[in-house]
């Protein structure tokens, strides 16, 4: 059959039944059919039984029995319900049999082999009706509930199965019979439910396409399901529910289902193929809602195994019995099963009010009682408990006065509907009591305030409290509600009244009276003078005439409004560089202010101009003085000049200063003043860097510290540095005070590089009296240190000491003999007793390495030759420079033995020792004595003739000073004698000699042969 003609039928058969759902009117108690008899009748059919008879009339709507019967035959089988109880139907009763196909999707041609009648016994009871002219819009495709009404007293339903139709069905479900009667009933409770498939989910089994579990949908557990599956994505493909109540609805009346579906899945387009709808019987009220409609309420509960729960709460706007509840739509791979847990009808929550006000908290006060009224509603009883649930109603009715309260309480009030068993959700309505409350503490009742102000009360805060204000005693106008009260503006003397409230309605026993007290205005303040001239750039001080005890001044810079600037009787203004006005009002203890603010004038004065200096910046030597100059002095304008910008006591006064000689960097400062004695802004200052040389060659010492011995007070060392300058002509000043036995005051010199025994340390003193006076030389003590170790201390009468005088004026060179190695040397001046020397000043102190020893001491060579010079010294480490200069010029050689170039005149060099890369600051001379070479000798005879065994004897001349010498070689070898006359040794062979002439180490190189011609004796 096509779905055409399908739903062609159903639509015919939908009309038909519109009629006999009308006469569907009567609701109560169900009551279900208890006892079955079945049987079959036509032609032989081994088929045609009744499986499970029984469970068609157990009065459980979840089991059924099922009629069998061969298609074709012309045989049919039936079962009776029958009702035996003491309630059985009168006439026009209206029955109702719940029947079922299985897997069998349900059409008008399948059930035309079904019918049903009433009987009364054996007897009939009415016409036999076929199922398609009863059947239900509720026919949920595999299940159907069809009603008939006998006309007539009836005890049974018989429903026959005929196989004799070509198409009909071989097999029906019966699940029960039942008919209303007349007893109280739950209403809101699910008692039946109806489910089915369409067509697409056939034969694709209940985990696909069907309801699993349909009956827990109805079980009263909220935490069992139903489950609706509908696993096929195709448009038409659905599985839904149907749910029945016992009763119907009254117009306000709510359904709220509880369902589970994926979590992943809940989004608007999954929530459109949910559909909810409702019935009257058989009748569709045409509201079907989706879940995404803004008419149904979705809220979300627990998440469970990834499926997220939810209430849906729909209140239908058409009196209902039943709900159903489809899954489907043709979405593939989107939602496919659904949960539904429990399906409930809901009775609206009373709405409770108290003073035609809708209230959930009531407030009363102790000893009262309150009356609470539930809003009307048609056919409804209300009941009132002292619990949330269970128990004792306390009065049944619309209207509930309590007792008289005394403590706080919570009723509970629910609706329930006539012929039910079942009731709304209870109303809490909370009732707190609250004591009378006591009179306001008020923590001031007193309040002073001055004309024309407001006053402020305040009432200790007690929880649940409230306080109003009123200006009488008794009755009149409420001018304000809370803890702290402000008036409006107090012109007099005024009282108000404070009362407290609790709950809203509960108040104190009478009001409590507070009173604002105006205080008079303090008098306009006087001064002491209100015309004051100051400098610019200077503070006035004003100060209020004959003060008050008890008032507060406060100053202000305008004459109205502002903020204080100071607060006291005497006032110090800020700097001021133009004329100002101040002003000061008076204000008493309550805080009222003076009627006007005292002005008082400062007259400022203009400074003269800051000095201007031809220079700020000067640069000198040390020692050297400086002259300053002011560039724009004026006329009638004083420069002071001072050694610091806070001194009080000019040094010098006049446009020009000329400083004495400095010897550190130093700034003065120069300030002008007119006649009126009003300074300058601020001090020009000039800074006079002194210049010192700290280049010092590397045998000086270049460091310095000093030392004053604890007892000796008011000494002291000034221009420590210029000691360890570059400068020779500057010193440092040692100072004591004469008469301080036991005290000294000392100066350290630390050397650049490490000193050796044998060195020389010079110092350069200067003293005020000659150190050839009595007690003079003693008192200077001098010291060489190795670190902190003394090497040897000396004082400078020591014979180890060599002072020498350097011109006038005092000035000396000290020589230390180093006894060991060192690295400083001290300075140190004592004190004595009426001691003639209280100052030494110390220009420097400089090593001098050890003298070299030269050898020869007095080198001579002939003209045009080279000398050998050695320079030999006690102390190792030394390195020589030989010079051709006493100062500047080139080294012509480094090491202990130089040789000349060849000199052909009388040559000195220097030797200048260094140590460590330190060259010494002494040159040593040696010189070179350069001689013309001697005459070659003059021998006499110049030969001789001997016999042999004798001697031969020659004398040899050359001139003065010149010496000879005797050899047997022409050049080289070694002299047999030196001498001018030479005596040979006895010679048995002719032999020739040969005389040199030499003058130091300058040697004539032609040699004077003389020979010997020896005659043998025969």
């Amino acid at each position: 059959m096509s779905i055409f003609n399908f739903i062609s039928r159903i639509i015919i058969v939908l009309c038909l039944l519109l009629v006999i759902a009308s006469l569907d009117k009567t609701y109560a108690q169900r009551i279900y059919a208890n006892d079955e008899r079945n049987g079959n009748a036509g032609l032989l059919c081994l088929g045609c039984v009744v499986n499970n008879p029984d469970n068609a009339a157990d009065g459980n709507t979840q089991t059924f029995s099922v009629i069998n019967v061969t298609v074709g035959l012309l045989a049919q089988t039936y079962q009776e319900l029958i009702f035996t109880g003491v309630n059985k139907p009168a006439a026009n009763t209206r029955v109702r049999i719940k029947l079922g196909t299985g897997n069998n999707l349900l059409d008008l041609t399948a059930l035309g082999g079904v019918s049903i009648r009433a009987y009364n016994g054996n007897a009939t009871a009415g016409p036999s009706y076929t199922v398609p002219t009863l059947v239900s819009a509720l026919s949920n495709n595999n299940q159907v509930e069809v009603g008939i009404t006998p006309t007539q007293a009836y005890d049974r339903i018989r429903i026959t199965v005929n196989g004799g139709v070509a198409g009909v069905l071989s097999s029906l479900y019966v699940y029960d019979a039942y008919f209303n009667g007349t007893g109280n009933a739950a209403c809101n409770t699910a008692v039946d439910e109806l489910h089915g498939i369409s067509s697409a989910l056939l034969n694709l089994g209940l985990n696909v396409g069907g309801v699993v579990n349909p009956q827990r949908a109805i079980d009263g557990d909220i935490n069992t399901a139903s489950t609706l599956n509908a696993g096929v994505g195709l448009a038409g493909a659905f599985a839904q529910q149907t749910i029945i109540f016992n009763k119907p609805s009254i117009q306000g009346d709510s359904i709220r289902l509880t369902l589970s579906i994926p979590q992943s899945l809940l989004n608007a387009d999954v929530l459109s193929r949910i559909a909810v709808s409702t019935f009257l019987g058989s009748t569709d009220n045409n509201d079907t809602r989706t879940l995404s409609s803004s008419l149904l309420t979705v809220r979300l509960l627990d998440l469970s195994d990834n499926r997220q729960k939810v209430t849906v709460t729909y209140a239908p706007s058409q009196i209902f019995d039943r709900v159903q509840l489809r899954l489907g739509g043709g979405i593939a791979n989107a939602l496919s099963s659904l949960n539904l847990f429990e399906a409930q009808k809901l009775i609206p929550r009373p709405v409770i009010r108290v003073n035609d006000v809708i209230a959930g908290n009531v407030q009363a006060c102790a000893g009262s009682t309150v009356t609470l009224t539930a809003a009307a509603v048609p056919n409804t009883t209300f009941n009132w408990y002292a619990d949330a649930a269970g128990g004792s109603p306390l009065f049944t009715g619309a209207t509930y006065t309590t007792g008289v309260l005394n403590a706080g309480t919570t009723l509970y009030v629910a609706a329930s509907r006539a012929g039910c068993t079942d009731a709304s959700e209870r109303t809490p309505v909370i009732i707190t009591v609250n004591q009378v409350p006591a009179l306001p503490n008020i923590t001031n009742t007193n309040v002073t305030v001055c004309p024309g102000q407001a006053a402020t009360f305040t009432v200790q805060a007690v929880a649940g409290t409230t306080i109003r204000w009123y200006s009488a005693a008794t009755g009149g106008t409420l001018l304000f509600t809370g803890n702290t009260f402000t008036t409006d503006a107090v012109p007099q003397n005024t009282s108000f009244y404070a009362e407290a409230v609790t709950g809203g309605t509960c108040v104190s026993a009478s009001r409590t009276q507070v009173t604002a007290t105006v205080s008079p205005l303090p008098a306009i303040p006087g001064l002491i003078d209100a015309d004051v001239t100051i400098c610019a750039g200077e503070v006035a001080t004003l100060a209020v005439a004959s003060p008050v005890n008890g008032i507060i001044y406060r100053w202000y810079n305008a004459a109205t409004g502002g903020t204080p600037i100071f607060t006291g009787i005497n006032f110090t203004s800020a700097e001021l560089n133009s004329n100002t006005n101040f002003y000061v009002e008076a204000e008493n203890a309550t805080g009222c202010i003076s009627s006007l603010r005292a002005k008082a004038t400062v007259n400022v004065q203009a400074k003269p101009a800051n000095p201007i200096l031809a220079a700020n910046n000067l640069t000198i030597n040390a020692g050297q003085t400086a002259s300053i100059t002011v560039s724009n002095a004026q006329t009638s304008i004083t420069y002071n000049w001072y050694t610091s910008i806070n001194a009080a006591t000019p040094i010098h006064t006049g446009n020009n200063y000329t400083t004495p000689a400095l010897y550190t960097n130093t700034t003065y400062f120069v300030d002008a003043a007119n006649t009126l004695g009003c300074q300058s802004a601020s001090r020009t200052a000039v800074t006079i860097s002194v210049t010192i040389d700290n280049n010092s060659p590397c045998t000086f010492a270049n460091q310095q510290s000093s030392d004053i011995n604890g007892l000796c007070i008011g000494c002291s060392v000034d221009n420590n540095v210029l000691a360890v300058d570059a400068d020779t002509t500057t010193a440092s000043s040692i100072h004591v005070i004469a008469g301080l036995l036991g005290g000294y005051a000392e100066q350290e010199l630390r050397f650049q590089q490490a000193g050796f025994s044998g060195d020389t340390v010079h110092l350069v003193l200067q003293t005020p009296v000659g150190l050839a006076d009595v007690n003079v030389a003693g008192r200077i003590e001098v010291a060489l240190y190795n670190n902190t170790t003394q090497v040897v201390r000396y004082q400078l009468d020591n014979a180890l000491v060599k002072i020498r005088l350097l011109g006038g004026n005092n000035r000396y060179a000290v020589s230390i003999p180093a006894t060991g190695n060192y690295d400083r040397v001290t300075i140190r001046l004592t004190s004595g007793v009426a001691s003639l020397l209280t100052s030494v000043q110390v220009y420097y102190a400089i090593q001098q390495y050890p003298a070299p020893v030269f050898s020869p001491a007095s080198p001579e060579i002939c003209s045009g030759s080279t000398a050998q010079i050695t320079a030999a010294s006690p102390a190792a480490g030394l390195v020589y420079n030989w010079y051709t200069a006493p100062v500047g010029g080139t080294s012509q050689f480094q090491g202990a033995t130089f040789t000349t170039p060849e000199l052909t005149a009388n040559t000195t060099y220097y030797v200048q020792v260094s140590r460590n890369g330190c060259s010494g600051s002494v040159r040593y001379p040696v010189q070179v004595l350069v001689n013309d070479p001697p005459a070659k000798p003059v021998v006499v005879p110049a030969s001789a003739s001997i016999l042999s065994g004798q001697t031969a004897t020659f004398t040899a001349t050359a001139g003065n000073n010149v010496t000879i010498k005797w050899y047997e070689a022409s050049t080289g070898g070694t002299p047999v004698f030196t001498g001018s006359t030479f005596t040979s040794p006895a010679l048995s062979a002719n032999k020739t000699y040969y005389a040199e002439s030499s003058i130091g180490n300058c040697v004539n190189p032609d040699r004077t042969p003389a020979p010997v011609t020896v005659t043998a004796v025969v």
